[in-house]
This record gives C-alpha cells, sequence and structure tokens, in this order.
C-alpha cells in the first residue's frame, strides 16, 4: 500500500528542524490525564453514541444506527489518529511541501500528476446518496472531535492548523492507501529499462514477446500478509478458526488501528484504516475475514508518441491531451507550477520519474472513476454467509487483494476481488506502444477470478502466491515458500486452537534459505572460521532464528551474491533489479521480494554446469570476512545482530528520536518466513520494508476467544501511555482478547465517553 512506509525517507530529512522541540513533549505529559467516565455533546448525531475503551484502548463504538456508529468511528480516529490522517490526506493532494518545504516536493510533484485529489471529487460526485450519508456521518464525527481536542503534538511542533475533514478528503485517502497495492507499473519500469540494456534497445520488437527468454530473471515476485483458516474439522472445537496478519512496514503510528462498531443491523470489530470508515478486516456476528496482497497486474505503462504541436497519437489520428497547472505550495520558497498531461490511457508521468525517460502514460484502476471504497465496506458490515460475502466484493476496484473468508456455519473460503483489466494485447511484461496497441478493453467479469469455498483438505491459506485456477492475472506474486510452510504446519494437527495458530505465526522457518545453506556446503573453506561456518551451516535447522550464527552466515551469502549478479549483470542498473523503485513516491520495485528466488534458481544453473563449487568457495571467504568486520568471531555471529528493527515516528530525528522511536530490536526471520521481516533494499540488512501490521485470531466458537495485537498501539500520540503498550507482546508473538459480546465489552471498560445530540440540532443524514 502507499502507505507512510514510502515516504519515510523524505519526512525523515524534511522534520530535522523540529528536533530541538523535543522540551514540549516533555512538558504536556498532563495532556494525558482522563476521566474514567464523561458526556459530550456533539451535532451531527441522531441518538446517544457510547464509546468504551478497553484496557488496549480499543473503542467499542455503541450506537443506534450504522450512520452514528461511523460518526463514533470518525470521533475515535480523531481522537488517535488525526496527524495521521491529515498525514496522507496531504499525500494524496500533493500537499506535504507546505509543511516540509522542497525536501517533499518531488513526492508532491508525483501526486499531482497523479492526480488521486480530482479523480476522488468526481467520485464524490457519483456517490449515491446512502453512501454519501455513510461518508458525512464519518466526516461530521472527525470534526466533532478536532473541535474538542488540543492539535496533535506535531501540528504544534509544525506551527500548523489541521484543515476539517470532509468526504472526499476519505476518498482521496482510500486511493493513495491503495497505490502500492495496486502494483506492477514500477516493476514494469525496470524491466524496461534492464531488457533494453540487454536486449540491446530491441524492447518493441514483435509486440515484446520475442524477449521473454532474454528477461525471464527480470520476473520479481513480491508479497506481504498471511491468511489462513480452517474448517471445524481441523478445530479442537468443531467451528472454524481463521488467523491473518497483513504485511506493512512497521511504523508510529501503526499502519491499522482496531475500531468497533455496533449501530442498527452491524455489529462487526476489526481492524481499520484511520481516515476510511468501515472495517477492513475482522468479523461480524456471523462471519469472519481477513486479506492479503493479490499483487496482480492492475497497472500498466504506455509509451506515447507525440508531434511538434504536442498531439499524441492513436493509429494514424492525432489528439489533444488535457493539460492543466497545478500550483504545489512549498514552505520556505516560492510556489512551484506542475504541468500535468493526460491521455486517454492515463497521465504522463515519466517527467516526474526521469526526465531522460520516453513518454510515459499509466493506466492504473486507482484512477478508475467508479465509486467503491464506502458502499464495499459498508456490505462487508452487513454480509452474513458466503453468498453475501462475495456479493459485497463485486464491486471492490481497488487494491487486488485475497479475501479469506470463515462462517459460524463451518464454511470456509477465498475469494480474489479486485478490477482487473482485459488487455487487447500483451500481457503487462513490459510497457506497450500506445499509438499501435489498443488499451484496457473493460475488466476480467468477476466471476472468472479464482475462488474457493469448503476444500477437501479442510484449510485454506493465502501468503501472496500466485492464484490457482482463473485467468492469467500478472506476474509478480510471491513465490511460493510461506504459502508452502503454512500449509504444512496446518496439516500437522486437526484440533488446532487460538495457541496454536499463534504458535505458527511466530515461525522463522526458511524453505528456500535452508535449501541454500545446503547448496553452501559446496564451498572449499580455506580458513579454520570458513570451516566453522560450513560447520555451523551444517547442522542448521533452517529456522532464521535471531540468535543463529548460521542464519546470519546465509543471509549474508545471499546479500553478498546478489549484489555480485545485479552489478555483473546490469552495472549501472544494478539499483533496479536489488529493488529500488523509481521515485521517493514509489520506493521499491517487487524485484526487492523476488529477486532471491530469481537468484536460486541461477545456483542451480551454477550446481547443474559444474561451475557452483568454485564461486561458493569465493562467496564463502567474503561472507565470513563480512561478518568478522561487522561481528567479530563465529562465536560472536547472530542474525539478530544484523536484522534490527526501528520503529519510526515521522518527526523522530534528532533529540526527539530518541522519544518518539522504538529500537532497535533483534528479529529473526526475512522475506521467506511466516514471521515476516522483510529487508528494505535500500539499507543492507535492517527489518525495515514489512512486518505484521496486526496479528488477529478469530474463533467462531467463541468470539470472545479472538485474539488481537499491533505493533505499537492505537493512539498516535507520544503523549499516551497506549502509544507503544502492545509493542513487547507484539516482538514476543503474543496478543490479548478482542471482547465483542456485551457482557465482554462490560467487562474490559477502562473508559467510557457518551456522545449526546446537543439540543435542537440535527443529524448530518
Amino acid at each position: 500500500m502507499l502507505t507512510l512506509r514510502a515516504l519515510t525517507r523524505p519526512l525523515l530529512l524534511a522534520l530535522g528542524f523540529v528536533a530541538g522541540a523535543g522540551v514540549a513533549y516533555l512538558g504536556a505529559r498532563k495532556l494525558t490525564a482522563r476521566r474514567r467516565s464523561s458526556e459530550r455533546v456533539v451535532v451531527g448525531i441522531g441518538g446517544p453514541v457510547e464509546i468504551v475503551r478497553d484496557r488496549w484502548w480499543t473503542p467499542h463504538i455503541l450506537a443506534g444506527s450504522l450512520e452514528d456508529a461511523l460518526f463514533g468511528q470518525g470521533y475515535v480516529h480523531a481522537e488517535d489518529r488525526l496527524f495521521q490522517m491529515d498525514l496522507v490526506r496531504r499525500v494524496a493532494a500533493g500537499r506535504l511541501s507546505e509543511l516540509f518545504g522542497e525536501r517533499t516536493l518531488e513526492v508532491d510533484r508525483f501526486f499531482r500528476v497523479l492526480g488521486l485529489w480530482p479523480v476522488a471529487e468526481e467520485e464524490w460526485q457519483r456517490t449515491p446518496p446512502r453512501e454519501r450519508r455513510f461518508l458525512e456521518a464519518y466526516s461530521a464525527g472527525v470534526n466533532a472531535a478536532q473541535a474538542r481536542l488540543r492539535p496533535p503534538l506535531e501540528a504544534q511542533l509544525l506551527r500548523y492548523r489541521i484543515e476539517p475533514w470532509d468526504p472526499v478528503a476519505t476518498l482521496a485517502v482510500a486511493r493513495v492507501l491503495s497505490t502500492s497495492l495496486t502494483t506492477n507499473w514500477e516493476s514494469e519500469l525496470a524491466r524496461w529499462q534492464l531488457a533494453h540494456r540487454v536486449g540491446g534497445g530491441r524492447v518493441w520488437a514483435n509486440e515484446v514477446e520475442p524477449l521473454r527468454p532474454d528477461i525471464r530473471w527480470f520476473m520479481p515476485e513480491a508479497g506481504l500478509s498471511n491468511a489462513w483458516a480452517l474448517a471445524g474439522s481441523r478445530t479442537a472445537t468443531g467451528k472454524p478458526l481463521l488467523a491473518g496478519d497483513p504485511h506493512l512496514r512497521a511504523a508510529f503510528p501503526p499502519s491499522l488501528h482496531l475500531s468497533h462498531l455496533r449501530g442498527g443491523e452491524v455489529d462487526v470489530i476489526g481492524a481499520t484504516m484511520a481516515g476510511i470508515p468501515g472495517i477492513l478486516m475482522g468479523h461480524n456476528q456471523r462471519i469472519a475475514w481477513s486479506v492479503t496482497a493479490a499483487l496482480t497486474d492492475t497497472a500498466d505503462l504506455f509509451l506515447e508518441e507525440f508531434d511538434a504541436a504536442g498531439r499524441y497519437r492513436r493509429g494514424t489520428d492525432w489528439h489533444e491531451p488535457r493539460v492543466r497547472l497545478e500550483t504545489i505550495r512549498v514552505r520556505g520558497r516560492p510556489p512551484v507550477v506542475q504541468r500535468v498531461v493526460t491521455t486517454d490511457r492515463g497521465p504522463l508521468v515519466s517527467s516526474v520519474l526521469d526526465p531522460g525517460l520516453p513518454a510515459f502514460s499509466l493506466a492504473t484502476t486507482v484512477l478508475t472513476r467508479e465509486p467503491h471504497t464506502v458502499a464495499v465496506l459498508t456490505e462487508l458490515l452487513r454480509a452474513h454467509d458466503w453468498s453475501s460475502f462475495r456479493q459485497a466484493l463485486r464491486h471492490w476496484s481497488y487494491p487486488p487483494l485475497n479475501f479469506v473468508y470463515a462462517d459460524v456455519d463451518g464454511h470456509i473460503g477465498w475469494q480474489l476481488a479486485g478490477f482487473h483489466p482485459r488487455r487487447a494485447a500483451g500481457d503487462g511484461v513490459l510497457p506497450q506502444p500506445a499509438a499501435e496497441v489498443p488499451g484496457w478493453q473493460g475488466w476480467v467479469p468477476f466471476d472468472e477470478l479464482p475462488c474457493q469455498l469448503d476444500p477437501p483438505e479442510g484449510q485454506i491459506v493465502s501468503a501472496n502466491e500466485p492464484p490457482s485456477g482463473g485467468p492469467f492475472l500478472g506476474f509478480d506474486m510471491f513465490e511460493r515458500s510461506r504459502a508452502d510452510r503454512a500449509h504444512e504446519l496446518l496439516r500437522r494437527s486437526n484440533r488446532h486452537t487460538v495457541d496454536s495458530l499463534r504458535r505458527i505465526q511466530a515461525d522463522w522457518y526458511s524453505i528456500p534459505l535452508h535449501r541454500f545453506a545446503r547448496a553452501l556446503l559446496a564451498a572449499q573453506p580455506r580458513r579454520a572460521s570458513e570451516a566453522r561456518a560450513l560447520d555451523l551451516l551444517q547442522e542448521w535447522d533452517g529456522r532464521l532464528l535471531p540468535g543463529s550464527a548460521a542464519a546470519a552466515v546465509v543471509e549474508v551469502a545471499l546479500r553478498r551474491l546478489l549484489d555480485e549478479h545485479a552489478t555483473r549483470e546490469f552495472g549501472e542498473l544494478a539499483p533496479l533489479w536489488l529493488g529500488i523503485g523509481p521515485h521517493p513516491a514509489a520506493p521499491y520495485n517487487s524485484y526487492a521480494y523476488r529477486n532471491r528466488t530469481i537468484l536460486l534458481r541461477l545456483v542451480e544453473e551454477w550446481q547443474a554446469d559444474g561451475s557452483w563449487p568454485e564461486r561458493a568457495t569465493t562467496l564463502l571467504a567474503g561472507t565470513v570476512e563480512e561478518l568478522q568486520e561487522r561481528l567479530g568471531e563465529p562465536a560472536a555471529w547472530a542474525w539478530g545482530k544484523l536484522h534490527t528493527l526501528t520503529v519510526r515516528h515521522p518527526l523522530g530525528v534528532g533529540p526527539l528520536g530518541r522519544v518518539l522511536n522504538r529500537g532497535p530490536f533483534q528479529l529473526g526471520g526475512d522475506f521467506s518466513t511466516i514471521f515476516q521481516t522483510a529487508l528494505d533494499p535500500t539499507v543492507r540488512y535492517e527489518a525495515a520494508a514489512a512486518t505484521p501490521a496486526v496479528r488477529q485470531i478469530y474463533d467462531l466458537a467463541d468470539w470472545d476467544r479472538s485474539r488481537v495485537v499491533l505493533p505499537g498501539g492505537q493512539s498516535g500520540s507520544p503523549l499516551s501511555r497506549h502509544y507503544a503498550d502492545q509493542l513487547p507482546d507484539w516482538l514476543a508473538v503474543r496478543d490479548h482478547p478482542l471482547p465483542y459480546s456485551e457482557a465482554a465489552v462490560a467487562a474490559s471498560a477502562a473508559q467510557r465517553l457518551r456522545l449526546v445530540p446537543r439540543e435542537g440540532s440535527s443529524a448530518v443524514h
């Protein structure tokens, strides 16, 4: 998802000037004092709304109607995450530089060209009346909270006023949070650049198919999220269990927020994204669901041809593009005017990516004009069986997601959802020449997308692997190692419990790296330290534990081999193959996750042609030398000493970093383990790319036995005791209850807030 992960570097640089304001933090602790029970009069609700906070600060929002419950959700989102909401709104609108100056200008230019905000405004005009009421109720809740609260600490430090919320902001935030999961164009561009180098410039010959043998190692695999469901025949209770842990960058505040909505016919709890009403993954009285990134191809680049008059070609005809000028205000300097050119395929993005690129336009489902966000999420809240669940997902347009499902009647299922383009030519592997190739021809019908209900084995796993069945949907999925490992662990018992699923979520065994370790045993040691490294690999069980010396050996060896191969084959373009994206707003391409699989296939080729033992010997020597330089002698080697996680706040620079950030923590795992700790390609070994954004396990025999944990806390305020209170449990793969029943919510109550309508006022709906 383009979430805050894509902005971390420019924001950290841009926010250095506030480092000296740490004193404000220390002097503001008194703001955390809260009364256990209180009442507030507000405008915008039709009846009382009670917000019960449990000990982990999850709000249970109890109202008489769904509209009033969504007002309450907007209220708690603003209480907990107002700065986060405003920051993402500014990303969508291309307005970061108003706060952060020139250092975020390139991000703003990109999003002005992409044009998410104008599309959101158009979507709002098309939104049906019922969904308009939902959006207006949510926005009214945000604004009611903002009117009563002191500005967030971050807004005080940056000396700016957060503007009121409105429905267009919600629609724009939904689109910006979807951009990094509505993928392929970043990898498509990298493939084009690499293929152009390898293929001698003959990229467009015969619609690019002849290049496929040359680019077979350019097919990056990416993917971040796990989810699985077990039928009652496989559990101790006889009812299904469902587990999910979507993977995003760990940050303060976390990407997800937990909420419970009870209003009218809706009683649903789970993970949300601040700024968007509803529940993204969770459960109601009858069904539970979680999601994983599908990583299907829903974005294409097209090479445009322009004449001297600025017209673009389609066949033998020439057309005038749409042109608009965007004025970007920049703190500390004059405004910048960005020219935006749009063809019938989409906006011309090459000018903000690299002026040396040809004229590439971008077609992406994130720019579809069809309303979807609120309608689908609110229909999901009401779904009560497989049929109504799938009916809600028919209109899910972006991002493409795998929805894993279970219900109290004992059914489990999986559905791929999202708009997927029908291509008149090509398969999306490389950009197409726009003048000669027809564009998208509508969408793949929903009923052609793969799904599964009640498999005989009684288990469903989704871990970003290529979908089975259905039409061809892209190249860029993750390889199957995580899915295979989850299947293997689930098959070991027919009496699974919440506890056994938690243990699976903690698994650090790597199928591909265990195989690579065995391949390294072909090396011929020349020093005692190299012989010791081989002994470690010989004894290794394949688990990437934080204290494992063997895990350190195999990870360093693989990274060195990746670097050597990329430099040798691609020269100055090596960063593309290593996963570096084309722009600060698109910091990765999916080579970041698939290049390991590509390289391990090459190792098999080198084993077959007899060249591997010599390569392995040289590789082992360099690996041992690097480990000795970094960590000392073999007795001191440990993967966790290299593979650390620091959970950062956008303002966590200089002295403020010591207050706002947490870590570094030593972690195990990597891309290929169920406990996901993906490496950032821009940082050699840090666990900075993606980790579980929430862990959730739903027990359909008793909803109150469900468990959850966030990599931080519910509150985005550094002044709150709920800023990082869940982080220790998240690190240790522990969790806490997610109370759902009236009795459980009442028993867990730590604070109650009652919102009552102002006498004589009327609700926004």
